[in-house]
């Protein structure tokens, strides 16, 4: 395929972002952490990026003209759409149902906030943030689907590679693109992408897979909500003298 918007595409959103991302995204957390940002700043400028790059794919597709299963972007359906979409359910109920029951407890919470302390800046502490978490995890859940599992899938396949190893390819770039949270990080990420990319060639489709990436992110909003909530047992531990994971 010949576009400038494909190599400008692979280059700006594929490299050159994820190196930026690492590069400052200590100093973004540092910022939000003393009040000299928000992270509706941060929120605002990861959702630009994401539907201008969203679009890129759009208008290679509508320059190309590519159709939409070769994106992944036609509805499923079969046995194997099923099971695919079944899969997701049953996934986002028992995350649901892990946050729903260790919330209740203190201990659950500061392990949490400890997890989540590499990527502190992303994730909503106060109810009102919530709101923009949840326009990126939608916004994240659709638009990273079409640009891993959709475009650049797609793409590794273009150039001579088999399924195999273009699901490889786009598991390998999808973890590293989320270096920037860590080690640990790095590998959740990998690892979530592996599932993903599973999910996309058992439905022959990207939406059961971005059903399961929106919901991961919004359960994951959820529980650093939670995390940080103070609940009336710990005001209770404090006002027994008892320790207190603040």
């Amino acid at each position: 395929m010949s576009t400038f918007l494909e190599p400008l595409l692979l280059l700006s959103y594929f490299v050159i972002y994820p190196l930026i991302g690492w590069l400052t995204f200590e100093r973004q957390r540092r910022a939000i952490r003393e009040g000299r940002s928000s992270r509706w700043l941060l929120y605002g400028e990861i959702f630009l990026v994401e539907w201008v790059a969203t679009a890129a794919v759009a208008g290679i597709w509508i320059s190309s003209q590519l159709s939409s299963s070769a994106l992944g972007l036609d509805w499923p359906s079969g046995e194997r759409a099923t099971l695919a979409w079944s899969l997701a359910m049953v996934a986002l109920a028992a995350l649901a149902t892990q946050v729903a029951t260790g919330r209740k407890s203190a201990g659950w919470r500061q392990q949490m906030r400890d997890e989540l302390a590499p990527v502190d800046a992303l994730m909503p502490t106060r109810s009102r943030e919530m709101a923009g978490f949840a326009a990126l995890s939608l916004t994240a859940g659709f638009c990273e689907e079409v640009l891993f599992r959709g475009f650049l899938f797609w793409w590794l396949q273009s150039l001579g590679l088999n399924v195999a190893f273009a699901a490889v390819g786009t598991v390998v770039v999808f973890g590293l693109a989320h270096s920037y949270q860590g080690p640990k990080g790095l590998l959740r990420a990998t690892a979530a992408g592996a599932v993903l990319i599973a999910l996309v060639l058992l439905a022959g489709s990207l939406w059961p897979a971005i059903l399961l990436h929106m919901g991961m992110d919004l359960i994951g909003g959820w529980t650093a909500l939670a995390a940080h909530s103070k609940k009336p047992d710990d005001e209770g531990s404090i006002a027994a003298g008892q320790p207190h994971a603040a």
